[in-house]
């Protein structure tokens, strides 16, 4: 190849590379197989990764769980939905992640609102629409008018978008929320519905076999009462190997509480008087690489 030639191929390869890694990286974890009924039962989604979507000028979010069981790819998306005049919800996969500008057959789109709907090589197709998709899951469906549905479940099995993890174990991917005609906010923010080359990049976790000597000095914990009127204990059941953060985040994907713990410290109890008001959370915890979370709920 000649000189200038290897240039302008060295040139394209680097404009590539930079474009695909300019995309958010995340990780989809391994996990329990949830209830598609629409109802967030305790600890069903504590081992989901969890992230928001900013809507109506950034002023409120939607808060989406992700995970996937080996077969099947999870999601649920709570809070601002029906009750913020119709946000629907929806998820768009690159199955090769090809990253291509437009889209291409390993592309698909999947919606739900009054009825599901999904449509693979092109964006908000609606010619598949039905109250239940014979391939694919979503509950509940929304109906106009109070109660307002917040809380969608959904189940994608693999082999609806022809997905094998054991050859393939990362995707394009995009989460948005629209009312079809003059809001589509997406995570990642920058992200283009028209454009799979923006989605973000998700690695699905692999399935832990055991448990490594590193692993096993993470601290154990326990919750308790859970359900609580507000007031809950968190106790660590060993000690820590780094410093830990404990975060608390509503169904709105907003932070109510935050502390960091010292690596030092043993067998830690934290006593919390959550005044955010009755509801579910998510109380994490982040120590290095590691995370963990357990879903805590408040009564009224």
């Amino acid at each position: 190849m000649k000189p200038i030639a290897q240039l302008i191929f060295l040139g394209i390869c680097l404009t590539v590379t930079d474009r695909m890694h300019a995309q958010p990286l995340m990780e989809i974890p391994f996990g329990t197989t949830p209830v598609i009924d629409g109802i967030i039962s305790q600890d069903e989604w504590s081992d989901a990764d969890t992230l928001s979507i900013a809507i109506l000028n950034q002023t409120k979010t939607v808060t989406v769980l992700c995970k996937h069981d080996g077969n099947n790819l999870h999601l649920a998306y709570l809070g601002n939905l029906e009750s913020v005049n119709a946000r629907f919800p929806e998820v768009l996969l690159d199955v090769n992640n090809d990253k291509s500008a437009t889209w291409l057959q390993d592309d698909w789109w999947f919606h739900v609102s009054a009825t599901d709907c999904e449509y693979q090589g092109q964006y908000g197709n609606f010619d598949s629409c039905q109250l239940v998709r014979p391939n694919w899951t979503a509950v509940p469906n929304m109906t106009p008018g109070a109660p307002f549905t917040d809380t969608i479940e959904v189940q994608i099995p693999f082999t609806t978008i022809n997905l094998d993890t054991s050859t393939s174990d990362t995707i394009g991917i995009s989460f948005l929320v629209t009312n079809t005609f003059s809001a589509f906010e997406h995570w990642p923010a920058s992200a283009n519905r028209n454009n799979p080359s923006t989605w973000a990049n998700a690695v699905f976790a692999a399935q832990t076999t055991g448990i490594s000597q590193a692993e096993s000095l993470w601290p154990s914990f326990t919750i308790f009462p859970n359900p609580s009127q507000g007031r809950f204990r968190l106790v660590f059941e060993n000690e820590f190997i780094a410093e830990t953060e404990i975060r608390i985040v509503n169904a709105w994907g907003q932070t109510v509480f935050t502390e960091k713990i010292n690596a030092r410290e043993r067998h830690v109890e934290r006593i919390f008087d959550l005044l955010a008001g009755p509801g579910i959370y998510w109380l994490q915890l982040k120590s290095g690489n590691h995370t963990a979370s357990q879903t805590v709920i408040v009564a009224e």
